[in-house]
């Protein structure tokens, strides 16, 4: 059962489908299905800080059949969870609460660990690092369009 965020209350519910997932997606004329996805079983590192697209951007991980790390607010919460943390791709917001997620990204970068800047905050040609494991995915986007961004990156 997934959950959703009820506006008229202010609280996550549990619905059974991801209302805003589905929405988004057959406005997109695609669904995505649970499972189907080459991002199923891995830990991918979530970092957003505005709570409803964190919510949504976490729907779509579990959706697809993979684990959120996060989601994350600030840059200094990431940099913690990589401490632990083994992502296999990452999701990140260019402005976080504390500063842009451009370190993290290096950091991530470094270790081989594909990105996709998910932002409304940057143009693609921002980036100047490895082309091979970074991918850029404007804000608003349909959660399939991010899905395939997502598995086009894991194919490098």
């Amino acid at each position: 059962m997934h959950k959703s965020f009820d506006l008229r209350r202010g609280a996550r519910r549990d619905t059974g489908e991801n209302d805003a997932n589905n929405a988004l997606s057959a406005a997109n004329g695609a669904r995505i299905t649970p499972g189907a996805s080459r991002l199923a079983g891995m830990n991918i590192l979530v970092a957003e800080d505005e709570a409803l697209v964190a919510m949504t951007l976490i729907d779509l991980v579990e959706d697809c059949g993979a684990k959120p790390i996060g989601p994350f607010a600030k840059v200094s919460e990431c940099r913690n969870a990589l401490e632990c943390e083994k992502p296999d791709i990452a999701i990140l917001d260019v402005r976080l609460r504390d500063g842009e997620s451009f370190e993290i990204a290096e950091k991530l970068v470094e270790r081989g660990v594909p990105v996709v800047f998910h932002s409304g905050h940057m143009i693609e040609t921002e980036w100047l690092g490895d082309g091979d494991i970074v991918r850029f995915c404007g804000k608003p986007c349909a959660p399939a369009k991010l899905t395939e961004v997502l598995e086009d990156v894991l194919a490098r």
